[in-house]
């Protein structure tokens, strides 16, 4: 808890309601409008990740993310991802081909949900995303004050033993007009 501030103990209220009240506060009290990050058809999130080897744990270097956002269904469908480049690949293609992103139900009334962390973000959602060959990942996507979008996909890969040798990386990803240059 936060010193000086009061809190009391109330039901929680399910994810869905507690984001559309939110937007309806923003509204009323002028807070940035997060529709601007929709990327409707043909535009889309694109980026390279993150060179440091921390921050790109267990992916390729060269990985390219296409991150597509329907932000007026950001708690049933909040977009899809695709990958380009690099050898993190399936046998058949890329890691990931137009996965849906989708919500954890189990987040809907927690405060999780409502997660906070570093700064200059505007909104940060969790979402499950699966890979066409390597299962489910983790994608937290954050909505930069910038205009910009950071991605994180995470991925546990445990050995059965306590060496967790999981995948971690976070893409800085910029508005394409007209979607993502994949040459």
């Amino acid at each position: 808890m936060r010193p000086g501030r009061q809190y009391r103990s109330i039901p929680p209220p399910s994810h869905r309601r507690l984001v559309g009240h939110t937007v309806l506060l923003c509204i009323g009290l002028g807070c940035s409008d997060i529709a601007r990050f929709d990327t409707g058809q043909h535009d889309a999130y694109c980026g390279t990740i993150v060179a440091a080897p921390f921050v790109r744990e267990g992916f390729d270097r060269s990985i390219q993310a296409e991150l597509h956002l329907n932000i007026a269904e950001l708690n049933v469908a909040p977009g899809r991802l695709t990958t380009h480049r690099g050898s993190t690949r399936c046998e058949q293609g890329p890691l990931f081909r137009n996965a849906l992103l989708r919500p954890p139900a189990k987040l809907e009334s927690d405060a999780l949900s409502l997660l906070e962390f570093g700064q200059g973000r505007e909104l940060n959602f969790m979402s499950w995303v699966e890979s066409e060959c390597q299962g489910t990942f983790l994608a937290v996507v954050s909505l930069m004050h910038d205009d910009t979008v950071e991605l994180r996909l995470l991925h546990s890969e445990s050995d059965g033993g306590n060496e967790d040798r999981g995948r971690l990386g976070v893409f800085p990803l910029s508005r394409g007009r007209r979607g993502c240059d994949n040459d």
